[in-house]
């Protein structure tokens, strides 16, 4: 019996000693992702290489054609390539040198434009010129913005959403073509109210078009809304077939939202706050703003907030269009007696301008 513990005992050790030399040579390496360029490809386009560490990995050094190479920059010269990327894992410390080759042969314009982005929008009052060129000056430069004749160094300067078509054209006969799209914005975006309730409505009450100076507070009309008894009673803005005109898809460049209330009596309401129903928070609950009546007065009242303090996810202020899950409730409730509030000036604004 003591025989076999013994040869058991060496046996454990044996295979200890054998697994922690493989383990330990089974360390960890780094690894990395490349995305825009492929090796042994051959690209008749403009190429953008981006690379990135995986977890674990840390990023040492990146050169293209033996020089320094910054990921995420373009490349439009016509030639070969090797880009070397010298990464290390955090744990293990081992290294690893991952290499790509590929070559550009682009044989039609190469269109540069600078002086304007894609997808991005500038707050008014701003003046955007877009510069247009390619990098051989024989090639014809044709330009369309939102589908007119543009003509080289025009400022654009009006509120709209545009779209700049660049189309360039080589003495081979070659086309290429760079659609950019922007938006130059007001700093403040009203919903505007009109001579109807066009947009404007109610759940469990009425909304009416006012015009009685004394509940106006800018413009020549304001909105009448007068709530149900012990019921939720919402003014409401944008619902199903009620689209409000000034309703826009993308509010991601506003940061704030501010509207009047004319309260008559304050005694009279039990419940004020503003619900904001997206994609991610729907009619079973809404982003929520409540309000202190305590901080309300009979009269006038400005309704200002921010809304990350509402929000729950600031990402569906990116898309508010064409959806009949967003909409504005205003709910004023009353438990014991039906109440009147007048509503007027509502906007969205960048507070920073």
């Amino acid at each position: 019996m003591r025989k076999f513990r013994t040869h058991g005992f060496l046996v454990v050790l044996v295979v200890s000693v054998l697994l922690s030399g493989c383990f330990g040579l089974l360390k960890p390496e780094p690894n990395i992702t490349v995305t825009g360029i492929k090796d042994g490809m051959t690209y008749e386009d403009p190429v953008t290489p981006v690379i990135t560490a995986k977890k674990g990995t840390v990023i040492k050094e990146i050169t293209l054609n033996e020089e320094p190479f910054e990921s995420g920059t373009e490349l439009i010269e016509s030639k070969e390539y090797t880009l070397k990327v010298v990464a290390e894992h955090e744990s293990s410390k081992k290294t690893k040198t991952f290499e790509y080759k590929f070559t550009l042969n682009i044989n039609k314009p190469i269109i540069t434009i600078s002086g304007v982005e894609d997808s991005k929008y500038y707050v008014a009052p701003v003046s955007v010129t877009p510069v247009i060129g390619t990098l051989d000056p024989t090639d014809t430069i044709v330009v369309k913005l939102n589908d007119e004749d543009y003509t080289l160094g025009t400022a654009i300067t009006e509120v709209a959403d545009y779209t700049l078509v660049v189309t360039a054209t080589n003495a081979d006969n070659k086309t290429s073509e760079v659609t950019i799209s922007f938006r130059i914005i007001s700093p403040k975006h009203e919903l505007k109210i009109g001579s109807d309730t066009t947009g404007f409505g109610a759940d469990k009450g009425t909304t009416t078009v006012n015009t009685d100076p004394t509940y106006i507070k800018t413009g020549e009309t304001s909105l009448k809304f007068e709530n149900q008894l012990n019921n939720k009673a919402a003014f409401r803005i944008h619902r199903r077939t009620n689209y409000h005109p000034d309703w826009i898809n993308d509010w991601s460049p506003y940061d704030r939202f501010s509207f009047w209330i004319y309260i008559v009596d304050k005694s009279k309401i039990d419940t004020f706050e503003f619900r904001l129903y997206t994609v991610s928070n729907k009619h079973d609950k809404g982003n929520t703003m409540s309000f202190d009546l305590s901080a309300l007065d009979n009269g006038w009242n400005r309704i200002d907030f921010a809304f990350e303090d509402m929000m729950t996810n600031m990402d569906d202020l990116k898309t508010m269009a064409d959806n009949d899950d967003i909409w504005i409730d205003i709910i004023v409730r009353s438990n014991i007696e039906t109440t009147t509030v007048y509503f007027d000036d509502f906007f969205m604004y960048i507070s920073e301008h």
